[in-house]
C-alpha cells in the first residue's frame, strides 16, 4: 500500500487541529499534566478522526506548493485554538467565581497554586476548578468535547479559511454566557456579604467600643464555609450542564 503525500498531509492537519485543541483544554493544558500525555492523547485522537476526515475530505484536498501547506496548517490551528478556548474561557469565568467567593467570605488572604496557571490564586478558585474536571470527565463530558472538535470538520472543512468574524464572535458570546452563568451561582456569595457588612456596621453603631472586625471576621468565614459546603454540589452541577449546552 503506497501512502501519497495527501494523506500524510492530511493526517498531520488532523492533528494541528486535535493539538490546538488539546493544548488549551482544561485538565490536559494544565501544567501537571506530563507533555508526553498531551501528546499521546492529541495522536491518539487524530488517528481515531483521521479515516473519517479522509474518507470525505481526503480526495478534495490537494496542496502543491508549501505555501498552501502552511496556509492549510495555520487554519486548522485557528479552528482548534477557537473550540479549545470556548470550555477555557467558562472555566475562565468559574476561576473568576472562586476568586469573588474568596472575598466575599473573608479569606483573600490566603493563596493557592492554580492548575492551569503558574499565576497563584485563591484555594477556592483550585478546589472548584478541580472539581468542575473531575465532574466533567466523571460524567463523561470529555467525550462530548472530543466529538464537538471532530463536529467542527462539518462546519469548517479541511483547508477552508476561518470567518474570523464569526469566531470571535462566537468566543465573545460564550465568554459572556459564561460569566453571566457564575454571576448567577454567586448570587447567595453575594447576599451573605451584603446582609453581614450591613449587621457589621449596625453593631459598629450600636456599640463603638466592640472591634467589629476581629469579632465578625471568624463568623464571616464560618458561615461563608458553611454556605460553600452547602451550595457546591448544586453549583458545580449547573455550571458543567450550562457548558454542555454551549458546547
Amino acid at each position: 500500500m503506497v501512502i501519497s503525500t495527501d494523506t500524510i498531509l492530511l493526517l498531520f492537519l488532523v492533528f494541528c487541529r486535535i493539538g490546538a485543541f488539546i493544548m488549551v483544554l482544561p485538565g490536559f493544558a494544565s501544567a501537571q499534566v506530563p507533555m508526553q500525555f498531551r501528546l499521546f492523547i492529541a495522536i491518539g485522537i487524530s488517528f481515531a478522526l483521521f479515516p473519517l476526515v479522509n474518507n470525505a475530505y481526503g480526495s478534495t484536498l490537494s496542496a502543491d506548493t508549501a505555501s498552501f501547506q502552511l496556509k492549510f496548517i495555520g487554519f486548522e490551528l485557528l479552528v482548534g485554538l477557537g473550540f479549545g478556548l470556548l470550555v477555557r474561557l467558562f472555566m475562565s469565568a468559574l476561576l473568576f467565581l472562586g476568586e469573588v467567593i474568596t472575598q466575599m467570605i473573608g479569606l483573600s488572604i490566603i493563596p493557592s497554586a492554580g492548575m492551569d496557571d503558574v499565576q497563584p490564586t485563591t484555594s477556592i478558585s483550585t478546589l472548584l476548578q478541580l472539581a468542575a474536571i473531575m465532574i466533567i470527565f466523571v460524567t463523561g463530558m470529555h467525550t462530548v468535547l472530543i466529538l464537538g472538535v471532530a463536529d467542527t470538520y462539518e462546519l469548517i472543512p479541511v483547508g477552508q479559511p476561518v470567518d474570523m468574524s464569526a469566531l470571535m464572535t462566537n468566543l465573545i458570546d460564550n465568554a459572556a454566557l459564561g460569566f453571566y452563568t457564575v454571576t448567577q451561582l454567586g448570587a447567595p456569595f453575594f447576599l451573605y456579604a451584603v446582609a453581614m457588612n450591613m449587621m457589621a456596621g449596625l453593631v459598629n453603631k450600636l456599640s463603638p467600643q466592640i472591634p467589629v472586625y476581629f469579632v465578625t471576621a471568624p463568623v464571616l468565614i464560618f458561615g461563608g464555609v458553611l454556605l460553600l459546603m452547602w451550595v457546591s454540589d448544586g453549583m458545580l452541577i449547573m455550571f458543567v450542564q450550562t457548558l454542555g449546552r454551549a458546547i
